[in-house]
């Protein structure tokens, strides 16, 4: 005797190979908004089952829309690139149609992760987490940006340029090497580094096992985590 559950089923125009979907699930585990190998593995074990829809968890149009900042999130272009890296995959293994949660959290945004609380952030909280570890918000105005950077152990920030801004890095703790251009150097606490803008730059911790902290300042007509061309990336962004 057939079931209707795995019979397919037309809704509009589009048609699921079966009736079972499976549910958004928040999983707290993205990064500035973007997807990762663990929603590969999230998501890609329900797509090897064959359900006839997938549906990727609540996902922010803006940053101060999610839930957490662990959530995923559609404002940004590493977001993108992060999302289609994991629908392809599972398009890759599976005949399943993929949906969205798109949405904002309104005034229930903005919170710590659960395990870690859940509470509200504190308004001050500036702090994002980066896969090389984090940055934090300094201080901000017209045409300028002053960030502490914070990387973690044997970790580097991705070989990049920008177009609308020039940096200078003064480490404050640890010992970094830098990339500016073709020379490769390595800079102690209180010396610094002058990173003029379509340079191609980078920051690597070179200690196994201590933190490594920069104060980064930004000023140009442009100041955005947009403005960067990533040529080289170790976490595949």
């Amino acid at each position: 005797m057939s079931s209707l559950l795995f019979e397919e089923i037309k809704l509009s125009e589009l048609i699921l190979p079966n009736r079972i979907v499976v549910a958004p699930m928040c999983q707290y585990s993205a990064i500035d908004g973007s997807m990762n190998d663990w929603h590969i593995v999230n998501l890609g074990q329900f797509a090897l089952g064959g359900p006839g829809m997938i549906t990727i968890e609540a996902t922010g149009v803006e940053p101060e829309g999610r839930i957490t900042h662990g959530c995923t999130g559609l404002y940004s272009d590493d977001n993108e690139k992060s999302m289609e890296r994991v629908v392809k995959f599972c398009k890759s293994v599976s005949h399943s149609k993929i949906c969205l949660q798109l949405g904002h959290a309104g005034r229930k945004a903005s919170t710590e992760k659960p395990w870690l609380g859940g509470k509200p952030l504190d308004k001050k909280e500036t702090k994002t987490d980066r896969p090389w570890g984090s940055y934090e918000i300094l201080c901000k105005g017209p045409g300028y940006q002053t960030k502490r950077l914070i990387v973690k152990p044997s970790s580097r920030l991705s070989l990049q340029t920008h177009k609308h801004r020039d940096e200078e890095w003064i480490v404050a703790r640890g010992t970094a090497r830098v990339t500016v251009g073709e020379d490769i150097l390595e800079i102690g606490r209180g010396e610094s580094a002058s990173v003029p803008r379509t340079i191609k730059h980078r920051i690597e911790n070179i200690s196994e096992i201590d933190p490594l902290e920069i104060i980064e300042v930004q000023i140009g007509d442009y100041i955005d985590e947009e403005d960067i061309e990533r040529i080289e990336d170790d976490y595949g962004r």
